[in-house]
């Protein structure tokens, strides 16, 4: 607003000033708009005002201030302080222009006392009107310049505004852009990171892979091998085994045939000798010495079969192990004050085998008070019966049917074969067949490997004895287990356990 000083700055205008039109007596009371207070009861101030022409001028001034009101609506995009400040000022001027027409009333209504020559003060009158109009032009041509320079200055806060704004906008995109190159730079040095990763992993992993093939092919070959060398020795082993009993066969009935041919030699010598009467004996009547070296004597063998039970312990419904039951046994049963004839005395996994002389003894041990008492369970041993295997039976074939192919074949009845026939299968890992395992008394045994072969539907299956052969699982060797195996790792053959042995102290 410096370029026009004659208008009154914002300090110089107090909005809460109270203007009043006029004080006393002759003020004048015409109401101005804009102007707080504009109500007055003196009527001489209108007709003096209208008189000397000041009337005019405030018509003047309510024009101009219509005026502006009415610029002031058009000018939509002013903003509400603006045109309050605008407000503010030209009420101020209208008021400042009342109390310039009050006191102007005032002088002139002094002057018209003290002279008498009223065409000069009216001529005076006029000529302060015309400064009053001048002033008003002056101060109307100002306001309009600050208005004009207040809305040119509004509207380069605007535009500068608007330019500010563009240029946000232009900030942002090209930040957005910025933080999105360098999102896109860092997530392609993450990926191109976690490929590289990858791809070592990769590696690595066929690497061990591998390794693992070359590991696996390895163990497949010594398994290989290994399967291959208890094959041969299993068959060796079967041959040898089915040869001895061949052969026991073969001796049992070589020897039924000489036992026929030396009874029927017997008999035809005693008869002769019978024939002959008293050749050989003596003068006397006693027999000769050739004669009683030719008679056998049988002598009768009497064969001690032993006769064994079983005793077994249970604690919280499971068996106990063989050790702890001979303990206990031992403890708490003496054999010698009960009249036991012992035998034979072996520990099982989780029995105790006991062996005695007589039969007769047994139902006393079967029925014993006080292994009852202590908890001790006794029952007499079972027989074993040898096992034979039947090779490749078929999957459709069942238990009841394969018995009554077994019956036909041996030329039994069912009821000669009664828990003289126990049935188990058993499968080869190795080639998948299904084989059945028999349990059968000697005779049925003998009848059923004379016959070498049984035919079960559209197959023949072959018959052979079935050998467990005991192997380590540690150095693979036969006739003990791993447990108790003397072999190191060294493959020197030691009387001491693996943790002690001397060649592996040493480092050899």
């Amino acid at each position: 607003m410096s370029e026009h000083p004659e208008l009154p700055t914002m300090e110089e205008t107090d909005m809460s000033v109270e203007v009043i039109a006029g004080h006393g007596e002759g003020c004048w009371g015409t109401p101005i708009p804009g102007s707080r207070k504009r109500t007055h009861s003196s009527p001489s101030v209108l007709e003096g005002a209208s008189k000397y022409g000041i009337l005019d001028l405030l018509v003047n001034a309510k024009s101009v201030e219509a005026e502006v009101n009415e610029w002031l609506a058009k000018r939509r995009n002013c903003s509400e302080k603006t045109a309050k400040w605008i407000t503010n000022r030209l009420t101020k001027i209208v008021d400042l222009l009342n109390d310039a027409a009050g006191e102007m009333m005032t002088v002139r209504s002094t002057k018209m006392h003290r002279t008498t020559n009223l065409e000069e003060e009216i001529d005076e009158i006029r000529r302060d009107n015309a400064r009053i109009m001048d002033k008003l032009d002056q101060m109307t041509w100002n306001i309009e310049g600050g208005m004009e320079t207040g809305v040119r200055g509004i509207e380069r806060i605007e535009r500068r505004i608007g330019e500010q704004e563009g240029d946000i906008e232009e900030m942002k995109e090209m930040v957005r852009k910025e933080v999105q190159k360098n999102m896109q730079e860092e997530i392609g040095k993450v990926l191109k990171g976690k490929e590289k990763e990858k791809k070592e992993e990769k590696r690595v992993m066929v690497e061990r892979i591998k390794e693992i093939e070359n590991t696996q092919s390895l163990q497949n070959r010594i398994l290989g091998e290994i399967k291959e060398n208890m094959d041969r020795v299993y068959t060796g082993v079967s041959k040898v085994y089915r040869g001895e009993q061949e052969r026991e066969v073969r001796m049992e009935e070589r020897h039924r045939e000489m036992m026929e041919k030396w009874g029927e030699e017997r008999r035809g010598r005693a008869a002769r000798e019978t024939t002959v009467g008293n050749g050989m004996e003596t003068e006397g009547g006693e027999e000769s010495y050739a004669a009683a070296v030719r008679k056998r004597v049988k002598r009768k063998i009497e064969r001690k079969s032993r006769k064994g039970v079983r005793i077994t312990k249970e604690e919280q419904g499971k068996e106990i192990g063989g050790e702890k039951v001979r303990k206990e046994l031992m403890g708490n049963i003496d054999p010698i004050k009960k009249g036991w004839e012992i035998v034979g005395f072996r520990r099982g996994r989780n029995a105790v085998f006991v062996d005695v002389m007589k039969k007769e003894q047994l139902k006393g041990i079967i029925e014993d008070t006080d292994l009852k008492e202590k908890g001790f369970r006794v029952e007499e041993q079972r027989k074993l019966f040898p096992w034979i295997i039947l090779t490749g039976v078929p999957e459709d074939i069942g238990k009841e049917e394969l018995g009554k192919r077994i019956e036909e074949t041996i030329g039994r009845t069912k009821e000669e074969l009664e828990g003289q026939l126990r049935v188990r299968v058993w499968r080869d890992a190795r080639s998948g067949k299904r084989n059945v395992i028999l349990e059968v008394n000697p005779e049925t045994r003998r009848d059923l490997l004379r016959v070498g072969r049984i035919r079960v539907g559209w197959v023949s299956c072959r018959i052979e004895d079935f050998t467990t052969v005991l192997q380590c699982a540690k150095c693979f060797g036969f006739g003990h287990r791993a447990a108790v195996c003397r072999v190191c790792l060294s493959g020197v053959w030691q009387k001491w356990a693996l943790f002690e042995c001397v060649q592996r102290k040493r480092g050899g």
